[in-house]
Protein backbone atom coordinates (compact mmCIF):
# COMPACT_ATOMS: atom_id res chain seq x y z
CA UNK A 1 0.00 0.00 0.00
CA UNK A 2 1.15 3.52 -0.65
CA UNK A 3 1.39 5.32 2.64
CA UNK A 4 0.29 8.91 3.02
CA UNK A 5 3.31 11.21 2.68
CA UNK A 6 2.50 13.06 5.89
CA UNK A 7 2.59 9.85 7.92
CA UNK A 8 5.96 8.98 6.38
CA UNK A 9 7.29 12.46 7.22
CA UNK A 10 5.97 12.16 10.78
CA UNK A 11 7.57 8.75 11.28
CA UNK A 12 10.92 9.99 9.96
CA UNK A 13 10.63 13.11 12.14
CA UNK A 14 10.22 10.89 15.21
CA UNK A 15 13.30 8.94 14.20
CA UNK A 16 15.38 12.08 13.66
CA UNK A 17 14.20 13.50 16.97
CA UNK A 18 15.55 10.53 18.94
CA UNK A 19 18.73 9.95 16.99
CA UNK A 20 21.60 12.39 16.85
CA UNK A 21 23.56 12.34 13.58
CA UNK A 22 25.96 9.40 13.58
CA UNK A 23 24.54 7.93 16.78
CA UNK A 24 22.53 4.69 16.88
CA UNK A 25 19.05 4.35 18.32
CA UNK A 26 18.96 3.43 22.01
CA UNK A 27 19.86 -0.14 22.89
CA UNK A 28 17.61 -2.29 25.12
CA UNK A 29 19.51 -1.14 28.22
CA UNK A 30 18.67 2.52 27.57
CA UNK A 31 16.23 3.89 30.19
CA UNK A 32 13.77 4.83 27.45
CA UNK A 33 13.91 1.41 25.78
CA UNK A 34 12.01 -1.58 27.07
CA UNK A 35 12.72 -5.22 26.26
CA UNK A 36 9.41 -6.99 25.55
CA UNK A 37 9.12 -10.78 25.47
CA UNK A 38 9.11 -10.77 21.66
CA UNK A 39 10.56 -7.43 20.53
CA UNK A 40 12.77 -4.50 21.52
CA UNK A 41 11.13 -1.11 21.91
CA UNK A 42 12.73 2.31 22.13
CA UNK A 43 10.96 5.62 22.61
CA UNK A 44 7.65 4.36 21.24
CA UNK A 45 9.00 2.37 18.29
CA UNK A 46 9.97 -1.26 17.83
CA UNK A 47 13.64 -1.70 16.98
CA UNK A 48 14.82 -4.47 14.64
CA UNK A 49 16.27 -7.62 16.13
CA UNK A 50 16.64 -11.24 15.07
CA UNK A 51 12.92 -11.99 15.40
CA UNK A 52 11.37 -8.66 14.35
CA UNK A 53 8.33 -8.66 12.09
CA UNK A 54 10.33 -6.50 9.66
CA UNK A 55 12.41 -9.53 8.67
CA UNK A 56 16.13 -10.23 8.86
CA UNK A 57 17.02 -8.08 5.82
CA UNK A 58 15.64 -4.87 7.36
CA UNK A 59 18.19 -2.17 8.18
CA UNK A 60 19.18 -2.13 11.87
CA UNK A 61 18.76 1.68 11.82
CA UNK A 62 15.08 1.15 11.05
CA UNK A 63 12.13 1.34 13.39
CA UNK A 64 8.52 0.39 13.29
CA UNK A 65 5.38 -0.60 15.10
CA UNK A 66 2.73 -3.27 14.90
CA UNK A 67 -0.89 -3.32 15.93
CA UNK A 68 -2.87 -6.06 17.63
CA UNK A 69 -5.16 -6.57 14.64
CA UNK A 70 -2.25 -7.21 12.28
CA UNK A 71 -1.25 -3.82 10.90
CA UNK A 72 2.40 -2.79 10.83
CA UNK A 73 4.54 0.16 9.84
CA UNK A 74 8.31 -0.18 9.37
CA UNK A 75 10.56 2.70 8.33
CA UNK A 76 14.11 2.70 7.04
CA UNK A 77 15.50 6.24 6.99
CA UNK A 78 18.73 5.11 5.28
CA UNK A 79 16.75 3.81 2.29
CA UNK A 80 14.05 6.52 2.53
CA UNK A 81 11.56 3.65 2.79
CA UNK A 82 8.34 3.15 4.72
CA UNK A 83 6.21 0.04 4.45
CA UNK A 84 2.69 -0.24 5.82
CA UNK A 85 1.14 -3.69 5.89
CA UNK A 86 -2.58 -3.87 6.58
CA UNK A 87 -3.83 -7.29 7.63
CA UNK A 88 -6.52 -8.68 9.92
CA UNK A 89 -5.20 -11.38 12.19
CA UNK A 90 -8.25 -11.45 14.47
CA UNK A 91 -10.59 -12.62 11.70
CA UNK A 92 -9.26 -16.20 11.99
CA UNK A 93 -8.26 -16.07 15.66
CA UNK A 94 -5.75 -14.45 17.92
CA UNK A 95 -2.67 -16.54 17.21
CA UNK A 96 0.29 -14.20 16.68
CA UNK A 97 2.45 -16.56 14.61
CA UNK A 98 0.69 -16.61 11.21
CA UNK A 99 0.61 -12.82 10.89
CA UNK A 100 4.17 -12.56 12.24
CA UNK A 101 5.36 -14.94 9.50
CA UNK A 102 3.40 -12.96 6.89
CA UNK A 103 4.90 -9.64 8.07
CA UNK A 104 8.42 -11.06 8.13
CA UNK A 105 8.12 -12.55 4.65
CA UNK A 106 6.46 -9.47 3.12
CA UNK A 107 9.07 -7.05 4.48
CA UNK A 108 11.92 -9.36 3.47
CA UNK A 109 10.60 -9.62 -0.09
CA UNK A 110 10.26 -5.83 -0.37
CA UNK A 111 13.85 -5.25 0.81
CA UNK A 112 15.16 -7.97 -1.51
CA UNK A 113 13.33 -6.44 -4.47
CA UNK A 114 14.74 -2.98 -3.73
CA UNK A 115 18.30 -4.32 -3.54
CA UNK A 116 18.02 -6.36 -6.75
Amino acid sequence: AILDRELVRASFACHVAVEAPGEPLPDPEHPCATPYPYARHGLGWMLPDADSSCGPEWNMNGFGHTGFTGVSLWCDPDEDLSVALLTNRVYWGRDREPVHRLRTRAHSLIVQEIHN
